[in-house]
């Protein structure tokens, strides 16, 4: 387990810290488009693209995030 952290710190080019810090950030991206999908899935017509513009917000961030490391 802690030979697979460590390669992964260091393909990511992050420390355990920089990496923690990262993963925290994007929590609130993964909470609201949980409570957004959530709702339409009650709702269909409400919230027809918040929940995937989250997720592609995230996955921008994430793709910007590997092109730096």
């Amino acid at each position: 387990m802690f030979g697979r952290t460590k390669k992964h710190l260091k393909d990511v080019n992050m420390t355990y810290w920089q990496h923690f810090k990262f993963v925290l950030s994007c929590l609130p991206y993964l909470f609201f488009a949980t409570i957004f999908f959530i709702i339409h899935a009650i709702i269909p017509g409400l919230f027809t693209d918040t929940a995937s513009a989250i997720v592609s917000e995230l996955d921008f961030k994430l793709m910007l995030n590997k092109k730096s490391s």
